[in-house]
């Protein structure tokens, strides 16, 4: 920190580079998936689209040649090429003078500084571009990543061409059998692609019902038992969120809610997962899911590989303050889709074909 007072407030410029430092340095405490790191570590781009191309999605086994011959050749496949938009969030906030003026930093006799306020309303900024960023990736395991009202921004399995598989679990379905074959399913489409093993992120209606099967609660019961023993030995443990795994599959009830003001201030609440849904997919994949980043719509940063977060401020209109932009440019995508099975606790639309147990 500098010496910089209250009555310095509105001399002080932060660089784009400088703020843009301050907002990356925040810790994400936002969001199950994310933490997960289904999507990986971002991928920066210089560009603000993405392009993809889609070769037959598969790794072919190759055959044994004797020692001195030639090596078979690759294969020309048909290529299926596609270019998606890189979404941009822009937020704006401000600090203004009366925020600071006549403040002590907290614990401290001293005035609080700019640098302290910007801090804070940085990581208030951020706080809500991690939200959005949740937000996103929730919807790209559900093949739709949806803008914060809700409507459709980008459909995956439209865009290539996949059916959306439908696990349906109601009207007197066999749960363990139903289960099994969902498991077999992803494995039958990997075409090559590899996997750890397979996790359901579930609603809590879904989670019920799963709970009507006499086997899935008892099994249900002896991991909570066994889970809320290692949280006694381990008090201090940070991340508390409760899994358990039955018929080969890790399931964890998510059901997060998400809020969004619109422009005419009405609010509105949606859940992560609707109601009496569950999303299957496979963990531990290598060319299935990632999270691509775009440069920030500043003069600073075009055509530079972009950053998960870029900031940016100027005197407001009268000088009392200072006006904050901060802005992401992220696009989390499973191009994969026909490995997301879709759970459901109704009877209808289910195509994924029940096997034998």
């Amino acid at each position: 920190m500098t010496d910089l007072a209250i009555e310095g407030f509105t001399d002080r410029e932060f660089s784009v580079p400088e703020l843009t430092t301050i907002i990356n340095k925040v810790p994400n405490k936002y969001g199950l998936v994310t933490n997960m790191k289904i999507f990986g570590d971002p991928i920066p781009l210089p560009v603000t689209h993405v392009t993809l191309e889609r070769q037959n999605w598969a790794l072919n086994l190759l055959p044994a040649t004797e020692r001195g011959a030639p090596g078979t050749l690759g294969s020309r496949g048909k290529r299926d090429k596609k270019i998606f938009e890189i979404p941009q969030i822009t937020h704006q906030d401000s600090v203004k003078v009366a925020d600071v003026q006549n403040l002590r930093a907290f614990g401290s006799a001293a005035a609080m500084y700019l640098e302290d306020m910007v801090a804070q309303k940085l990581v208030t900024m951020a706080s809500k571009h991690f939200v959005t960023h949740e937000w996103y990736r929730i919807g790209a395991l559900q093949g739709q990543i949806l803008d914060s009202d809700g409507s459709v921004m980008l459909d995956l399995y439209d865009e290539f061409g996949i059916t959306k598989p439908v696990a349906a679990f109601g009207g007197g379905a066999d749960i363990p059998a139903r289960l099994r074959t969902i498991k077999r399913q992803i494995e039958r489409s990997l075409m090559g692609e590899v996997m750890t093993g397979v996790a359901c992120l579930a609603s809590y209606e879904f989670m019920e019902m799963l709970f009507s099967n006499a086997d899935i609660k008892a099994a249900y019961n002896a991991a909570m038992a066994a889970w809320q023993n290692f949280i006694a030995l381990n008090p201090t443990l940070s991340d508390r969120r409760f899994s358990f795994t039955v018929q080969d599959i890790t399931f964890v009830e998510y059901d997060a809610t998400f809020s969004s003001i619109a422009a005419n201030g009405t609010s509105s609440i949606q859940r992560a997962i609707p109601s009496g849904g569950a999303i299957f997919f496979p963990l531990g994949t290598q060319n299935s899911a990632y999270t691509y980043v775009a440069p920030g719509d500043f003069a600073e940063s075009a055509n530079i590989p972009g950053q998960v977060f870029y900031a940016k401020e100027k005197p407001d209109e009268w000088n009392r303050g200072r006006d904050i932009l901060t802005q992401s440019n992220v696009l989390p995508i499973w191009v994969r889709p026909e490995l997301l099975i879709q759970g459901t606790t109704g009877s209808g639309g289910n195509n994924v074909t029940d096997m034998a147990s």
